[in-house]
């Protein structure tokens, strides 16, 4: 094995080297912290452990990958491949797999919608539409919080309406049940609830030596579940950042990294401060953030990086701020930076409209992160619920989203096109059943038995008969637009290419996190600029950070009203904050636009100390007005009536 300590801090290596049978390591931003996880898997292999005994827990299978990869450069190819690198999910299901009888289907959040809208049927207006609906599930499957609490918490205008939105939360459970339907929060659960059984958590955790968790910081409780029985049983190594969690919104709680030691016996809690991203000069601010904080985080980022400050820039309003970031970005080109160099964070997409504008009139190419995700277009997902009829014939979700792909049939028919097939498990049965039917119906029938007779193990040539067989259908309902999304199908085709049935390759479509976009290009050289919301930025950086809209009733929120919620946006600033190498670009308009800012809003850089910026005042208007207390009624807003 290749030296893997070689390299690594004096902090680094006593995390890689400890004794102690389970380690937090709380790894601020930049300080190294997959370098870290590779070099202690490494020890643990140099130690005595076989690979197939060690199980690397990351967020994404992109990450999982990376982890294999780099593990591979000091231990070689071959064992690699045999240490255990997945995600929760992942390693769920593959548990599932092994045990389960029959036949199931892991759906996808955009499943879980449909399923919810069909339920949810005709409902008052005040009543929670199906995306919502989604979310206060999943919400609550993660958190462990009773619905009747979530809703007085957070939804109390709803309270009324509790006993119906249970009652549709019953019929999704009934319906997934009858379907052989697995949502993802299922996945985790069924594995987490037989880990309630001690043999179960004896037995799993006799499967491994040591288990290693990523992101630590994102941990929730239903993920917590499944590491807690396995306590005793295995070591665990857990890395993450408590000043990063910022996923609260899906229910993650970052106690779980920030209490640890007191969690976890015989544990010992270990940190990471040299940071080998950003000069010194820009930690400053992100430290300060910190040490402002109500919560201790214990830690302060040094670096031996040298570097000019960060550069705060004040405009009038959001379009003149947008028109100095998108003309900075060009000039810079023309020097010879190019576009990818550059990365720029907001809080919300909401406030990208002028940006927006800016970069297309000087013809800037962009990336969007946190936005459409390719598996979720909607051609996509008509290939996808063909292959998933094949797979599960009783899904009713796949069959209500293909029937609609062939003209002449709404989402009306198709539904009780599905009720009439709920009589029948079989595919064949199902097929006659549509060739016996009305003529509309008798297309898609035949299409399914065509394809269904065409099934093999390479999924990738399947995903183009199917859409061979289906082109007239998609070229009449996509129209103009079918060109440019017939291009799509050769991605999905190689996303395919490594899975070794419809089986596999489903599970790995609907566990690909929502975090994880998916860019046409797929290109490291394409040069472009990118533009992300801060929650789709973790493990991003970039010479070049641009962070606009800094003013106050942005950072927080002013819809922020807990000091939880202040807090987890304190961390979002602090993310934000420690992505750049080379430029940190801050700035703020003294007009806001799209969102009324209450008197009195909380503003983290409020006392802000002036020598952590370079400040520089560029709006071109600079009018003195007396201050009054004015009034702004209705009848201001235009003519009498």
């Amino acid at each position: 094995m290749q030296d893997y300590k070689e390299g690594l801090n004096s902090e680094q290596l006593a995390a890689v080297t400890s004794s102690s049978p389970n380690i937090v390591v709380v790894a601020g931003a930049g300080t190294g912290k997959t370098k870290t996880m590779v070099a202690r898997i490494c020890h643990l292999l140099e130690c005595g452990s076989a690979p197939e005994r060690i199980l690397a827990i990351t967020f994404t299978r992109k990450a999982a990958a990376e982890l294999v990869g780099r593990i591979a450069l000091y231990a070689g190819s071959d064992i690699g491949k045999r240490v255990n690198a997945s995600t929760f999910h992942s390693w769920c299901s593959r548990i599932i797999a092994n045990d389960a009888n029959g036949s199931y289907t892991i759906i996808d959040p955009e499943d879980q919608k449909d399923m919810m809208s069909m339920i949810r049927g005709r409902r008052p207006k005040d009543f929670p539409k199906a995306p919502e609906m989604r979310s206060i599930y999943s919400f609550c499957r993660n958190s462990s919080k009773k619905l009747s609490d979530y809703i007085d918490q957070y939804l109390p205008k709803h309270k009324q309406l509790y006993e119906q939105i249970k009652q549709v939360f019953i019929e999704y459970q009934a319906a997934k049940r009858r379907q052989n339907l697995l949502d993802l929060d299922d996945v985790l659960d069924v594995v987490a609830k037989n880990l309630e059984s001690l043999d179960v958590a004896k037995a799993i955790g006799a499967s491994y030596d040591s288990i290693l968790v990523d992101e630590m910081q994102d941990t929730n409780p239903l993920q917590w579940r499944l590491l807690q029985p396995l306590i005793g049983h295995v070591n665990l190594f857990c890395v993450g950042d408590d000043a990063q969690a910022i996923y609260a919104f899906r229910g993650s709680d970052y106690r779980f990294i920030h209490d640890f030691t007191e969690l976890v016996p015989n544990s010992e809690k270990l940190a990471l401060t040299q940071n080998y991203r950003s000069p010194n000069e820009f930690l400053g601010i992100s430290n300060w953030l910190l040490r402002d904080s109500s919560i201790n985080y214990g830690k302060e980022l040094w670096s031996e990086l040298r570097g000019g400050k960060p550069i705060m820039r004040v405009f009038s309003d959001p379009f003149e701020e947008a028109e100095y970031i998108a003309e900075k970005i060009k000039e810079d080109h023309g020097r010879g930076i190019p576009y990818r160099c550059n990365l720029i964070l907001f809080r919300s997409s909401i406030w990208r409209k002028a940006l927006d504008s800016a970069l297309i009139k000087r013809k800037i190419p962009v990336a969007y992160y946190g936005g459409f995700s390719f598996l979720q277009a909607r051609h996509v997902r008509d290939i996808v619920s063909t292959l998933r009829i094949l797979h599960n014939p009783i899904d009713e979700i796949a069959w209500l989203r293909y029937l609609q792909i062939f003209s002449g049939i709404g989402v009306e028919s198709a539904s009780e096109m599905v009720n009439m097939l709920g009589a029948s498990t079989a595919l064949s049965e199902r097929i006659n059943l549509l060739m016996a039917s009305e003529s509309k119906f008798r297309r898609p029938g035949s299409a399914i038995k065509k394809i269904s007779q065409q099934i093999s193990s390479n999924i990738a040539s399947l995903i183009g008969y199917i859409a061979d067989v289906l082109s007239d259908e998609f070229a009449q309902l996509y129209r103009d637009e079918w060109g440019s999304r017939k291009s799509d199908i050769p991605i999905l085709q190689t996303l395919a290419e490594r899975e070794e049935s419809i089986s596999t390759f489903l599970e790995s479509y609907a566990l690909n996190p929502f975090t994880e976009g998916f860019r046409r290009d797929n290109d490291p050289n394409t040069d472009h600029v990118i533009v992300s919301t801060i929650h789709s930025a973790k493990g991003l950086e970039s010479d070049i950070v641009y962070v606009p809209a800094l003013q106050a009733g942005h950072y927080p929120p002013s819809y922020s009203k807990s000091e939880e919620e202040y807090e987890e946006e304190r961390r979002c600033l602090y993310v934000a904050l420690t992505r750049a190498k080379v430029e940190l670009n801050l700035s703020k308009a003294l007009i806001a636009t799209y969102q009324r800012i209450p008197n009195g809003s909380a503003y983290f850089l409020q006392g802000m100390p002036e020598s952590l910026v370079d400040l520089e005042v560029k709006h071109t208007e600079s009018v003195k007005a007396p201050s009054l207390s004015i009034n702004i009624d209705a009848s201001s807003y235009g003519i009498e009536f």
